[in-house]
């Protein structure tokens, strides 16, 4: 660790630098890694033709540029930033309707992101189809992404194009009640590490297009209504003791999957009769247990 003087010193060097650089004005992709300046270059949200922005382990940086005045930008991946703690209006910037071309955003590893302070009705990310959160272990709930007046983030709301939702590593994450309600086309949903995510029942019930369920370090399981599921791995359910009865109900299983649940003390074979002649692939593996 350099002495305090040493390292502003070093910091506002690197600010100098890549706020001395001049991008083309035509650039698509950008790419900021390892940036150890406090704030992020103006030119940023200059590069208008921007359809790929990734900033990666930025770590001295608090504050999230104005991405939203990016008016093509499709792909946006935010990963290591380690002290934003929230995300502010000043990342939608001032236009009418901020990110009306994302179709991709990644938050990954955000270790003191925990709320949203603002209350913006512009953002509904009209063409959003892929979204991940990973790594956020002070986010509570997802409503704290919340940009409108009810319950609902404005995040996930009416989000009709969105086929793809990961959601791993948030162990302090309680609820998804009445959030994905509006998920229409969602086809792929991933939960991973969310041990305290206790209201997945609920969440699914709407989600007739669902097509792959993965489940892996969580304690809840339903999957009732999920009449086009064909893929559905579970694994790492440590609390897990039974596989609901209602996984006869999936018709159009294909894959199952059953892997390093402990406390899964036998797995009803006949529950399978009505779907068995779908299934191509049927895995089980039992750390203890036995499997009938």
């Amino acid at each position: 660790m350099p002495p305090p003087r040493l390292e502003r010193t070093l910091t506002s060097f690197w600010s100098l630098i890549l706020g001395s650089l001049q991008p083309h004005s035509n650039l698509e992709c950008l790419q900021i890694s390892c940036y150890q300046g406090l704030k992020l270059p103006g030119w940023l949200i200059d590069l208008a033709n921007l359809v790929l922005v990734e900033l990666d382990r930025c770590k001295r940086c608090s504050h999230l540029p104005p991405l939203g005045e990016l008016p093509l930008l499709r792909f946006l991946k935010i990963r290591e930033m380690d002290v934003v703690e929230c995300i502010s209006s000043e990342f939608y910037g001032n236009g009418v309707n901020p990110f009306s071309s994302l179709e991709g955003l990644d938050i990954d590893s955000m270790p003191v992101l925990e709320t949203s302070k603002t209350v913006d009705k512009r953002v509904n990310f009209p063409r959003l189809r892929i979204l991940t959160f990973k790594k956020c272990p002070e986010l509570i709930e997802l409503q704290t992404f919340e940009f409108g007046q009810g319950t609902m983030p404005r995040l996930l709301q009416n989000q009709t194009h969105l086929e793809e939702l990961t959601i791993a590593s948030l162990p302090e994450l309680k609820s998804l009640l009445n959030q994905l309600d509006n998920l229409s086309m969602v086809k792929h949903l991933n939960f991973n590490g969310c041990k305290k995510l206790e209201d997945i029942p609920e969440a699914l019930q709407n989600l007739n297009a669902l097509e792959s369920l993965i489940l892996r370090g969580c304690n809840s399981l339903f999957f009732a209504s999920c009449v086009a599921l064909r893929m559905l791995p579970i694994s790492w359910c440590n609390r897990l003791t039974s596989v609901p009865n209602q996984i006869e109900h999936l018709t159009s299983l294909s894959e199952l999957k059953l892997e390093s649940c402990p406390n899964l003390l036998g797995f009803q074979l006949n529950l399978l009769e009505n779907i068995y002649e779908a299934i191509d692939r049927f895995y089980v593996k039992f750390n203890l247990g036995i499997c009938e």
